[in-house]
Formats: C-alpha cells, sequence, structure tokens
C-alpha cells in the first residue's frame, strides 16, 4: 500500500469506479483504496463509510433522495446512492458501515464466479471483489431501477421548465435494464411522474430527519 500515490484534496466525484474497504488489515492511515477513471489507484485515510457519506458535498443532499425512493418502491437492503445516471453500490451492507463500492454505470462488463466477482471498468480496468451472497444481477437491475426512477423524477421538473434532459450515452451495467419492462419498473414509472406525491414524499423524509418532537413533525408537514 505505501507505493501507491496519495491524493491529498481527494474528494468523491462521478469518477469512482470502485471503492475498497482495507481498514480490517489495520494499516497506519489507510483506510480504503480508490480505483478512479483519471487517476488510477489511489490510497486514503477515510473509511469507505467516510467517503460516501461525504457525497453530500457533491450533490447536496448526500443518500436522501436514494433512500427516499428505496422506501417509495420497496428496495429496504443494500441500498445504493443514486443521482441521475451517477450510482454507487455497496458489495454488502450499506452507508452505515465500511463495505466495498462498485459503480455500476462505470462498469462495461460484469461476471459472478465461485464467490468472486470480475468486474471491468469502461477505460479497461479489470479487478475482482468478494461476493458471496445475493444475486448480483438483480442488485444492478435495483440501481437501475432507482437511477431511472431519480432521472424521470428530474426530467418531469426541467420539462416543465422548458429544458431538455438526455441521458449519458453510455449507462455502463445500467444499459440492459433502460427499457425494462418488468412490473417493478412499470410501477415505478406511473409514481414518478407524479409530481405531487414525489414532492410530498421528499418533504416528509427532510422532516422526519430533522431534531424535534414528533407531533411538531407531523404538524409541519401538514
Amino acid at each position: 500500500y505505501y507505493s501507491l500515490w496519495r491524493n491529498e484534496n481527494f474528494e468523491m466525484d462521478n469518477k469512482v469506479v470502485a471503492l475498497f474497504d482495507v481498514s480490517y488489515f489495520e494499516v497506519p492511515n489507510i483506510k480504503s483504496l480508490i480505483l478512479h477513471l483519471d487517476l488510477g489507484v489511489i490510497i486514503e485515510e477515510r473509511s469507505t463509510k467516510q467517503l460516501m457519506n461525504e457525497l453530500y458535498k457533491a450533490n447536496g443532499l448526500g443518500f436522501t433522495v436514494s433512500k427516499v425512493l428505496a422506501s417509495l418502491f420497496g428496495i429496504k437492503r443494500y441500498i445504493p446512492f443514486v443521482h441521475g445516471y451517477q450510482t454507487y453500490m455497496p458489495i454488502s451492507g450499506g452507508s452505515r458501515k465500511n463495505t466495498d463500492w462498485v459503480s455500476p454505470n462505470l462498469l462495461s462488463n460484469a461476471e459472478v464466479s465461485n464467490g468472486l466477482l470480475h468486474l471491468i471498468a469502461i477505460n479497461g480496468s479489470r479487478f475482482s471483489l468478494e461476493f458471496i451472497k445475493g444475486d448480483f444481477g438483480k442488485r444492478v437491475h435495483d440501481v437501475a431501477l432507482l437511477s431511472r426512477a431519480n432521472f424521470l423524477f428530474l426530467e418531469t421538473l426541467v420539462n416543465w421548465g422548458n429544458c431538455e434532459l438526455r441521458p449519458p450515452s453510455n449507462l455502463g451495467l445500467l444499459e440492459p435494464f433502460e427499457n425494462c419492462q418488468c412490473l417493478d419498473h412499470e410501477q415505478m414509472e406511473m409514481k414518478v411522474k407524479n409530481l405531487r406525491e414525489m414532492i410530498v414524499a421528499f418533504k416528509k423524509a427532510i422532516l422526519f430527519n430533522l431534531g424535534i418532537e414528533q407531533l411538531q413533525k407531523v404538524e409541519l408537514i401538514k
């Protein structure tokens, strides 16, 4: 690890392909490895939990939107971070503990074999992670569902202002689910385009996280 590069001013952005939790190795001042499209592999003294929770600096809301959407569409485990088509998926656990994270939209290929998840990034970088629990394809589907929901919500807001919002040309592993016809996607599209319902859901999430008494929360929501 000591031969790797440390970026003293690193902040999470939309070019992080993967975060690797190495805190359990107990190497002084190194808790994470970061695979970045432009910077390559760098070492970081912040944990993966800290890095992911600092995404609010990039999008202003952190995990709030992701958690609201996950709640609306019944996703209770392995909640990803989504902001439009920029996504980060936890390999195990989530934002409350240290784990490995990958960005499905920055991956071109994935294969699970003998408890290992073999991945190829859109720039050709190859790496593997331990993956012993769950269905990776289903997990990516859920990420794509929330990502698409986030995009459609933003698109509805933008279109009302006589503007146009377009998806990126390369969606990585999200591409196969872009026009998914499953029941979950169909129900999501109907719900997410109801601006009033979506705004109420976000208001509730924000108000219920304020440090105020329960009755005051209810009155504020009303």
